[in-house]
């Protein structure tokens, strides 16, 4: 397994045992008291955290429990415990959603004021509508990504509540990064995402804070041009047919309040 614990300034791409390390932390406990709570020895712990010894799926199931991790930090354990994830270049998923249907599509779903994309697990945005072009200026000026595009003063000017809104994204960000750590699109994203100060910020505000979506019932809120109020869009995202390399993305607001 790869280390990532290196010395680049500012945030560290995620890392299993940095990771493992930090969610002991958290709780006040000793190598002795984790060892005690998931029935290991200390020496494994210590082995763990101070040699990187790569423990078996059993002993991350007893951490996991002994760290008292929500579901979606389990998720993420994993995700650094097994190998990092693959991804085809950038181009090569384009391909997949560069189409006359594809984009029969996107155009049948602006005629419902449905603002739609399809992304990389990374949030670099392949394909998308008038819609969502509107509700994401700028996007063009921060190589069609959005987790670049979140830490510019245009979102802030966007985003209703930008700063609450950012802890959440950071989240999401954390857990794709983990999942593609060792590929070479995630390590430019985080050496991009590093010149922000607000990303710097909110990343180092919360080491645990890791999320794997958006919560349905949980709207967005954009300042549209059109609208005199923050316009509250509730989004959904699905994988693309059976790829899971690919993301389709829909924001859906009331047609009167979106449309421009």
């Amino acid at each position: 397994m790869k280390h990532h614990g290196g010395s680049a300034p500012g945030p560290r791409m995620p890392d299993f045992y940095d990771w493992l390390q930090r969610a002991r932390l958290h709780l006040g406990l000793s190598r002795e008291d984790a060892a005690k709570r998931a029935s290991i020895s200390t020496s494994y712990v210590n082995r763990i955290e101070r040699d990187h010894a790569h423990p078996a799926r059993e002993v991350v199931e007893r951490l996991a429990r002994a760290y008292q991790l929500n579901p979606w930090q389990k998720r993420h354990t994993f995700d650094l415990w097994e190998p990092s994830a693959t991804l085809p270049p950038t181009a090569d998923l384009r391909c997949h959603v560069d189409s006359p249907a594809v984009q029969a599509h996107l155009d049948h779903l602006d005629t419902r004021y449905i603002a739609s994309a399809y992304l990389t697990p990374l949030s670099t945005v392949l394909q998308n509508n008038r819609t969502f072009g509107q509700a994401v200026p700028g996007l063009d000026d921060c190589d069609h990504n959005l987790a670049l595009w979140f830490f510019t003063p245009t979102a802030r000017r966007v985003i209703d509540h930008w700063d609450h809104e950012a802890h959440g994204w950071v989240a999401v960000i954390r857990a794709m990064l983990g999942r593609y750590r060792d590929t070479p699109q995630a390590q430019q994203l985080l050496r991009k995402l590093r010149a922000s100060n607000d990303f710097q910020r909110v990343w180092e505000s919360n080491h645990l804070q890791v999320s794997y979506g958006r919560r349905a019932a949980t709207p967005i809120r954009l300042h549209i041009p059109c609208a005199s109020t923050p316009v509250a869009i509730g989004l959904q995202v699905t994988e693309f047919g059976d790829r899971t390399d690919l993301l389709a993305v829909y924001g859906m607001a009331e047609a009167a309040a979106i449309a421009c």
